[in-house]
């Protein structure tokens, strides 16, 4: 795959899409090849399977930006028409990424190889992509989003949904800083130039994500079980708004780059 000390991994857990989403369109603005993509967009997985091709043929019919989706299952938020097939493996893998221009989406599928001890110095990761028709999407759909209004929307339901776990019981939220981060691009593993409201939003999405899940992950030790079926779904809600955020910071520094509105 190249040489990957040029590439340090990123210290933030941020989907597959997001990355490839941001470097892809990066490269596309500065006319640069894609070779080496996957070094720079996923330099923490080990092998990928699925070849540029898809990338190459959008980037040489003249599209510009690539958008990404992170639905969850009833939420499907910002994604373009497509079949049933293609719905259910977005809805699985709960995040693509698809040309708005042409139309067409690409799916991750993460899985892990090796001797299955679980030990990370024996196992590896591996990303394969599959890709799927779908039809364009308005890129001003997009465009109109604010950085503003999706900090808010975020930081509001964090705060909401922290009041409402204290009161339903049991383990409380992990402790996590959601204030605006500083510089991070070199810690999220992305490219340089993203606008910095950005890079803030999807690092601090990137924390209420990491919290969420580890909370989810968490023992139930609720004081009954209605307490921790109502705490489940604040989480779950809390995660979908986590991924909403990340969504749109997501796109809206895609349209940047790919010059579709100003920074």
């Amino acid at each position: 795959m190249g040489s990957r000390p040029t590439y340090p991994e990123p210290v933030a857990e941020l989907p597959a899409s997001v990355r490839t989403a941001l470097w892809t369109t990066d490269a596309w603005a500065r006319g640069l090849s894609l070779d080496g993509l996957w070094d720079r967009a996923l330099p923490d997985v080990d092998a990928v399977g699925g070849s540029t091709a898809s990338l190459s043929a959008w980037g040489d019919l003249g599209e510009r930006g690539l958008f990404v989706a992170l639905p969850h299952s009833g939420h499907p938020r910002v994604l373009p028409r497509c079949s049933a097939d293609a719905l259910a493996d977005v809805t699985r893998a709960e995040e693509c990424l698809f040309s708005p221009m042409l139309g067409g989406l690409l799916v991750p599928e993460p899985t892990t190889f090796g001797p299955g001890d679980g030990t990370d110095l024996d196992s590896g990761h591996r990303i394969d992509w599959t890709f799927h028709d779908s039809e364009p999407l308005a890129v001003h759909v997009v465009t109109g989003l604010d950085v503003r209004d999706a900090r808010r929307r975020l930081l509001e339901t964090v705060l909401s949904t922290t009041v409402e776990l204290e009161a339903v019981g049991g383990a409380p939220l992990p402790s996590r800083d959601v204030s605006p981060p500083q510089r991070r691009d070199e810690g999220l593993g992305l490219p340089h130039g993203i606008p910095e409201a950005c890079l803030a939003g999807i690092a601090t999405a990137a924390l209420v994500a990491e919290a969420s899940a580890m909370a989810l992950g968490a023992p139930p030790d609720g004081v009954t079980l209605g307490h921790v079926v109502e705490r489940d779904r604040l989480l779950r809600s809390l995660l979908r708004a986590a991924d909403s955020a990340m969504e749109d910071f997501t796109n809206i520094a895609v349209s940047v780059i790919a010059g579709w509105r100003p920074a």
